[in-house]
């Protein structure tokens, strides 16, 4: 089978060549390389049948003639400052040519390949490899359109909850007190006189589990619900009112909506994360299907 060639440029990948029209290309030793019969990314150098083409390094530099005798260097990988070394030192270390170096006699850190004596030693940070290349295309399509659908679809389906639960609750509060009267929310007895609780409505009672005398009932059932998911409770069951959401509906209206969008924010974080998850996945495997041989 003939081999065929593909090489990383300036980060992207160009290919498929054949060997005779590879070597028509400026190769470096750095470029990394994919070949057929190898199926993995590797330094042009480490190619025999390049090896006559590759453009040679340059040439060593003579220490001697910088007059840096006795000088030290700190340098920041990685976010981190290390350091300090001799000129000897710093080079055993792998040295891109834009880490950041700052040497003894400056005032000011400079990127490795302003250094004379690091001409010979520097790196060339290699192009992203295809895999690369596509997650970060991944990456920029979800913040673009799909995290934005997503904030859209949280506002929206959270409003439209919040305001629907409070509609459901409202409604059922105002029956329920026209129903009773408002005879469940302190009396301490029950009497067939006007205003107070029956035997028989005690009896009849499905609003509240158990009926509490001298107690705002509906208040005390309201604290009971807690915060989270307390407006999705409208749905399938009954939300009940604190003594203050009792007076005031805005304060209904808000604590719901409040609840709606913080208990929404986990189930759309974590729809956004799996399907993050799902896509990243999904473009390694395409990418290494591909450059796999046929």
């Amino acid at each position: 089978m003939e081999q065929y060639y593909f090489l990383q440029k300036n980060g992207n990948s160009q290919g498929p060549y054949r060997l005779v029209d590879l070597k028509k290309l400026a190769i470096q030793a750095d470029d990394l390389v994919w070949r057929n019969n190898t199926n993995e990314w590797v330094k042009a150098s480490d190619l025999e049948e390049l090896s006559d083409i590759i453009i040679a390094k340059a040439p060593p530099v003579d220490e001697s003639s910088l007059n840096i005798a006795g000088l030290y260097y700190f340098i920041q990988q990685k976010g981190i400052k290390k350091g300090p070394f001799k000129l000897q030192e710093l080079k055993q270390l792998t040295i891109y040519f834009d880490e950041l170096v700052w040497r003894s006699d400056s005032d000011q850190w400079k990127k490795s390949s302003d250094f004379e004596e690091f001409r010979d030693s520097f790196v060339i940070k290699p192009p992203p490899t295809p895999t690369e290349q596509n997650i970060t295309e991944v990456n920029k399509k979800f913040v673009s359109k799909i995290f934005g659908r997503l904030v859209y679809l949280y506002i929206t389906i959270s409003v439209l909850i919040g305001i629907i639960s409070y509609t459901i609750a409202q409604t059922s509060w105002e029956n329920y007190i026209k129903e009773t009267e408002g005879k469940y929310l302190g009396n301490t007895r029950s009497s067939n006189a006007p205003g107070y609780v029956t035997d028989y409505e005690l009896m009849m009672n499905k609003r509240y589990p158990y009926y509490r005398p001298n107690s705002n009932n509906e208040s005390a059932y309201g604290y009971g619900q807690g915060f989270w998911f307390r407006s999705f409770i409208a749905f399938g069951g009954t939300v009940y009112l604190t003594e203050e959401e009792q007076r005031n509906s805005n304060a209904l209206l808000g604590n719901l909506m409040l609840s709606s969008f913080a208990s929404l924010s986990f189930i759309f974080v974590a729809i956004g994360l799996i399907y993050y998850t799902i896509q990243r996945v999904s473009t390694e495997v395409e990418i290494e299907t591909s450059i796999l041989p046929k």
